[in-house]
């Protein structure tokens, strides 16, 4: 299969929240992150269509230091039940990230 994303994901696990229209925050992690999308999954299905707002938590390179948080503004493109994970499995467009790409640019360097 053909990779048609613009920009290749990295396979990288960070923790995530997600927020639907102000309902509670859901919990999750990565399974893969560009800097224009993510597979997330997580124990609540998201319809795909949906905005929300995602939460990346990147852990820290250095102990000690602290943990960055990106928010972003997306959609969600798809979601499946994964059967091999227990989880849904949701495909996630970035519309705006919060402050701009660069602690986000910089995370995906360094991991990959």
């Amino acid at each position: 299969m053909d990779e048609k994303r613009a920009q290749t994901r990295l396979r990288i696990h960070w923790r995530v929240a997600l927020r639907r229209n102000g309902q509670p925050l859901l919990y999750g992690e990565t399974l893969d992150v560009s800097l224009a999308g993510a597979c997330v999954l997580a124990d609540c299905n998201i319809v795909s269509g949906n905005d929300i707002d995602l939460f990346i938590q990147i852990p820290p390179k250095q102990q000690g230091k602290p943990m960055e948080v990106v928010e972003i503004r997306a959609k969600v493109q798809y979601t499946a039940f994964s059967a091999a994970h227990g989880l849904w499995r949701m495909g996630i467009h970035f519309k705006q990230i919060q402050g701009g790409s660069a602690v986000l640019e910089r995370a995906l360097r360094q991991a990959g």
